[in-house]
């Protein structure tokens, strides 16, 4: 940004301004593998309703590339980066989906710096406008996503939007137009000023911390109680959590660390006031990039279980990014139809969510026994936790045999490698 964009800001603590700034400014370039964009591009094939068509995403490197992935080692870090470069290739490709418009939009992000084009590329509620079935017609998805970029130029100049109006939040929902409709979030907790009319949300190692935006509300629709904004002490100590737990993830292990900077994007955070000590983590296929996380400023989100959920939820989002080029399944229609009971929380899980926790709590294993006692002195429990599932043979014996049969290959591999791994270990 600009030195006049930066004049006019209230300054909040250092820290806090050079997170803020880094991502305004616009995304690190470095979150994607340029050299493969273009492969991702020609892997991505749309259908006519303009969603991947299972049949034509039978590849497999990158599943096949997961277990290594998950074993955190600096050598196997390529994919995260390729994964965003697979998101990126399938927004461009939806966009030519839309036609003239879409064209158009496309062409004028293709005219931004790369940087400040990811921050509309990868941000959650994006995918969602281009994915998933809304209520919006074709055209005024068009209309929001063209609104979202010139938004973008305006935080780059430093200044709200002049004359015609046009959305209230950033795509990313880190930025909020002061005085454009009801519900200004002008007093936001953790937000900053701009002379120029923008407030800011904060961010930490890249990811917005969103608890005001109207973006990712959704991830909180499933909750069992009523959901409320937190109170500005609470949304306070609840990000003073997030960079404690972002600073145990580096310390344990930088790769894992890594994963979570490229694969989260939003970290929204919400409240149940009449269960104040329920604590869940959560992550849609909507919104992928973003973390759902729920009461954080209880005293029961121990710093661990903050760092834990990152991890957790970053390891979705990479599978859901992966899964816009490949599959896991024959045929997805068949496994929405399916479930199983999770060997790790004993709750029943749709067949899609269990083969998802296969690669998570492979990988939350592996992460837990690079700890040591100078992290934390719960490590060797929250890995023995984590590799509960895999324990007394294959994994994939507490699925059904008609489950099991409609793994790809790529997918059956991944998860037999796993599952081999963690019986062989003896800890």
């Amino acid at each position: 940004m600009n030195t006049e964009a930066r004049r006019g800001r209230e300054s909040p603590g250092e820290s806090d301004a050079e997170n803020q700034g880094s991502v305004l400014d616009g995304l690190d370039e470095a979150l994607i593998d340029p050299s493969y964009l273009e492969e991702a591009e020609r892997r991505i094939v749309l259908d006519e309703g303009g969603r991947g068509s299972d049949g034509d995403r039978e590849y497999g490197e990158a599943i096949r590339a997961l277990p290594s992935a998950l074993e955190w080692s600096r050598d196997e870090t390529s994919l995260f980066r390729r994964a965003n470069a697979i998101h990126v290739a399938f927004v461009r490709s939806q966009l030519e989906s839309l036609g003239e418009a879409g064209g158009a939009i496309r062409a004028g992000l293709s005219e931004m710096p790369m940087g400040r084009r990811l921050r509309v590329e990868l941000a959650p509620e994006v995918y969602r406008l281009l994915h998933f079935v809304t209520d919006e017609t074709a055209d005024e998805v068009c209309r929001k996503l063209k609104s979202y970029c010139a938004l973008e130029k305006r935080i780059e100049a430093g200044s709200a939007p002049n004359g015609k109006r046009g959305v209230s939040w950033s795509a990313l929902g880190d930025v909020r137009v002061l005085g454009e409709g009801p519900g200004d979030e002008a007093e936001a907790p953790a937000s900053r000023r701009h002379a120029g009319g923008l407030a800011f949300a904060p961010v930490r190692r890249g990811a917005v911390i969103d608890g005001h935006s109207p973006h990712h509300a959704r991830i909180f629709e499933e909750r069992p109680w009523p959901v409320e904004r937190h109170r500005a002490a609470e949304f306070d100590e609840a990000v003073s959590k997030i960079s404690s737990a972002q600073e145990l993830v580096r310390a344990v292990c930088e790769p894992a660390c890594g994963a979570t900077d490229a694969c989260l994007r939003v970290v929204a955070l919400a409240a149940t006031p009449e269960r104040p000590d329920m604590t869940l983590s959560s992550s849609i296929p909507e919104l992928i990039g973003t973390a759902g996380l729920t009461n954080l400023h209880s005293k029961v989100w121990a710093v661990e279980l903050v760092a834990e959920a990152l991890v957790h939820e970053a390891i979705h989002s990479l599978i859901f990014k992966v899964e816009l080029a490949e599959s896991l399944f024959s045929s997805y229609a068949a496994a929405r139809t399916m479930s199983v009971d999770s060997p790790w929380s004993g709750r029943r899980l749709p067949l899609g969510g269990f083969v998802h926790a296969c690669f998570v709590w492979y990988g939350l294993w592996r992460f837990w026994r690079r700890a040591d006692s100078s992290h934390t002195v719960h490590g060797a429990s929250l890995a023995k936790r984590a590799r509960k599932g895999f324990e007394s043979g294959a994994v994939l014996r507490h699925m059904p045999p008609e489950g099991a049969s409609l793994l790809t290959p790529c997918a059956l591999e991944a998860i037999e490698a796993m599952s081999e791994k963690a019986n062989a270990d003896s800890e």
